[in-house]
């Protein structure tokens, strides 16, 4: 999933769309954080909109843009963190 990620961010970075710091690991992680937002219960099922309307105004590329200060996860911990890859069994 991550080449096409790529690919699609590029795409976006390149129109102005995007913030140029937004890379493919980045995207799986927000997916996690929408999933946890819908977890309310029953309560408030609609709050995934409330957040994917945050994350898509962070997204966006401002010209008064803060640089961001946190580096994004390798693509490897993403792949690891969202389970598709198993880690090596350890050695004896």
């Amino acid at each position: 999933m991550l080449p096409y990620l790529e690919a699609l961010i590029r795409r976006a970075q390149d129109s102005g769309q995007l913030r140029a710091e937004v890379t493919a690991s980045d995207i799986p992680v927000m997916q996690q954080m929408l999933v946890a937002a819908q977890s309310t219960q029953g309560r408030r099922p609609d709050i995934w909109r409330r957040c994917i309307e945050i994350l898509l105004n962070g997204l966006r590329r401002r010209p008064d843009d803060l640089p961001l200060t946190t580096p994004g996860l390798s693509d490897e911990l993403v792949e690891q963190v969202m389970g598709l890859v198993r880690p090596a069994p350890a050695r004896d």
